[in-house]
Order: C-alpha cells, then sequence, then structure tokens
C-alpha cells in the first residue's frame, strides 16, 4: 500500500499541470486543470477536486490564475507533488455555429415562414460570416426579416441564438436569396381606370433579381380593383398600383343611415361626391335639405353622423 502511494506520489511528481486549461461553466477545481494522461484517477483525482478555485470564466473568456496561488492550496491540501506553472490561464468552454450551419438555418426558416409563396434555392453571406462562438448548447432559434428590411435578392435578416429558451445572441445579417417569389401580373396591357377582373391577372414565380423595389410577398385585394396608371403585359402588381372601385359617384340617389341610441334611422339623400367602400364624402338629405358629411358603407348606402 505505501509501495503504491510512493510510486503514486512520483508519478504526480513528474506531471505539470499546463499553461492553459478549458473549463466548463460553474465551479472550477484542481481536478478540473489535470489532463486525462496524466494518470490520475479514482480517490485521488476526488480529493483534488475539493480545492476550489472559483468560478469559470464565461464562454471564451479567460481568467488568469498565478502558480504560486496553486502551490500554496496544495501545500495547505497536504496534496503535494504537481509541477504547476508560473500561471494558469482558464479558458470558458464555448460552442460553435459555422457559417454554413447559418446559412442553412437562415434558409429553412424563411422558407417555413413564406412557404409555397416562396422558392428559395439557397442563402448566401454578403461580407464575411464568421464561425460563431456561444455558450455550450447554444443554437440558432429565430429568423425573422430585420427591422424595415423587405423579402428582395439582398437583404438583411435578424438571426437569434437561443440556449433552450434564452436569448444569448442577436445578429443582423447582409444575405443574398437566391430563388424565386410568387407574384401575380398583368395578362395583357391594361389603360388607367381599368377595373381588374380574373381573367386580366395570373400568378407566376419570379426571379428575386427582378422584382420591383415596392414588392412585398404579402396578401392583398386584386380582382375588381381599379388600376391607377396604365401596366404593359407581365407587369407585376403592387397594392400601390391599385385603388377601390369607386360604388358611390356624384349625383346618385343614395340612401342614409343614422345609427343612434340602438335604433337605424333611413332618409333619402344624394351624393355631392365620387366614394368608395370607407371613405368619407359630402352627401345632402333631400328630406331636411341639409348637407352632411358620411361614409360610404356600400353600393348606395352612406352612413351619416348626428
Amino acid at each position: 500500500m505505501m509501495i503504491s502511494f510512493i510510486l503514486g506520489l512520483t508519478v504526480l511528481a513528474a506531471n505539470t499541470l499546463p499553461n492553459q486549461v478549458v473549463v466548463q461553466a460553474g465551479d472550477v477545481t484542481v481536478a478540473d486543470l489535470i489532463p486525462d494522461d496524466q494518470g490520475v484517477r479514482g480517490a485521488l483525482l476526488r480529493q483534488y477536486s475539493t480545492i476550489g478555485l472559483g468560478k469559470a470564466p464565461d464562454h471564451g473568456k479567460k481568467r488568469r490564475i498565478s502558480g504560486r496561488y496553486i502551490r500554496r492550496l496544495l501545500r495547505a491540501s497536504g496534496l503535494p507533488g504537481i509541477r504547476v506553472p508560473d500561471a494558469v490561464t482558464l479558458v470558458g468552454a464555448s460552442g460553435s455555429i459555422t457559417e454554413a450551419q447559418q446559412l442553412a438555418f437562415i434558409k429553412r426558416k424563411l422558407q417555413a415562414q413564406f412557404g409555397t409563396r416562396l422558392k428559395l434555392e439557397r442563402v448566401e453571406a454578403v461580407g464575411d460570416l464568421q464561425t460563431l462562438e456561444v455558450p455550450p448548447g447554444s443554437r440558432p432559434g429565430r429568423v425573422r426579416l430585420a427591422p424595415g428590411a423587405r423579402l428582395a435578392a439582398r437583404t438583411s435578416v435578424r438571426l437569434d441564438i437561443m440556449k433552450g429558451k434564452r436569448l444569448v445572441k442577436k445578429r443582423i445579417l447582409q444575405v443574398r436569396l437566391v430563388g424565386s417569389a410568387q407574384v401575380r401580373v398583368t395578362t395583357e396591357a391594361l389603360d388607367r381606370g381599368h377595373r381588374l377582373t380574373r381573367t386580366d391577372v395570373q400568378e407566376t414565380y419570379r426571379s428575386l433579381d427582378l422584382l420591383p423595389r415596392r414588392f412585398r410577398l404579402r396578401p392583398f385585394a386584386v380582382h375588381d380593383q381599379v388600376l391607377r396608371r396604365s401596366l404593359p403585359q407581365g407587369a407585376v402588381l403592387l397594392p400601390s398600383l391599385l385603388q377601390p372601385p369607386v360604388i358611390v359617384h356624384r349625383g346618385d340617389p343614395i340612401q342614409l343611415e343614422l345609427r343612434q341610441a340602438g335604433m337605424i334611422l333611413r332618409a333619402r339623400g344624394k351624393a355631392l361626391a365620387n366614394g368608395i367602400v370607407g371613405q368619407q364624402i359630402a352627401v345632402l338629405n333631400a328630406g331636411s335639405g341639409k348637407r352632411v358629411q358620411g361614409r360610404v358603407k356600400a353600393p348606395g348606402l352612406v352612413e351619416v353622423t348626428p
């Protein structure tokens, strides 16, 4: 037994703690500094684990411990025999998320967000996209277009790195999207003021490189809308190019509707201006001869206020 203990001390005396050690989060002990290949095992290693060296630094951060301080702790514990350098640097353990992993996650999330309206072939980095050093166990968690950005061939996205439900890092990345988006285009040249029918419009896909600057991949009404300006065949329809049709014209006989105290009162009137649904226009009450303001609700129907 005594011979084994002496041999153990001889082995320890031949060992040296490294100058730098990567440590996991939490409390650090002398046992965490001893490399596995130095043969310290079992009860002896557990004894070294009772010599505390404080908290591990955050991931990727460093903390320097004086060798003299470690030697003093060893002597006080009665466990001598390990050579200690002038200083040992603790490095907080990190995980990593590579450039390829970031881009693949962005592609998958954007495709899921926009569904069949988007055919995304790949996502490329604009500029230098580096591997992220993150706390162990962290992973990409959320992706969205950055504030003010739009879906286009070149855009900005926000990438959130999560550890469980906790946000540990967020990044705004410049990326290039290679693919196509679903659009609605005119089937022929159309004049300003034309009221669109189903045969005037068809759905197709167009490369993100060729989309108009104001394009947004979101649903909006097209059928029965009126063109604000003339469009050539194959023009991509945008909300800014359309307006609701006029459903009340100046001079039309209309019905006035007044809601008050839970009752609905109706009277005959006349429109004094053109109006679309929801628009405020001037109307004339045929019974009283008074001019009042009302909101267009439907063809021939205007709601007035007291």
